[in-house]
């Protein structure tokens, strides 16, 4: 199974990503505020103001089954290298 060998993260969270086999985990952005960020950086260049090169978006992390948990298996590795 592709989870047990490397993890899968989507972006966007597209309406079909909870049906994929396995389901995608994917980071979410509200669509609302990217729109008005967008909006505000389109008006002030407009305008002839300053807009910044780079623009932070917060979202959410929707984890499902396409990634692996990575803090289980460096402890589990670490545990082997400890009893030998």
């Amino acid at each position: 199974m592709i989870k047990k060998k490397l993890s899968i993260i989507g972006f966007d969270d597209v309406s079909y990503a909870k049906f994929l086999d396995p389901p995608l985990t994917t980071i979410r952005l509200n669509q609302k505020n990217k729109g008005i960020i967008a909006f505000n950086l389109l008006n002030k260049a407009i305008h002839g103001e300053s807009v910044d090169k780079i623009t932070n978006l917060s979202g959410d992390l929707i984890v499902r089954e396409s990634v692996t948990n990575v803090a289980s298996k460096i402890g589990k590795q670490a545990r082997r290298k400890n009893e030998k």
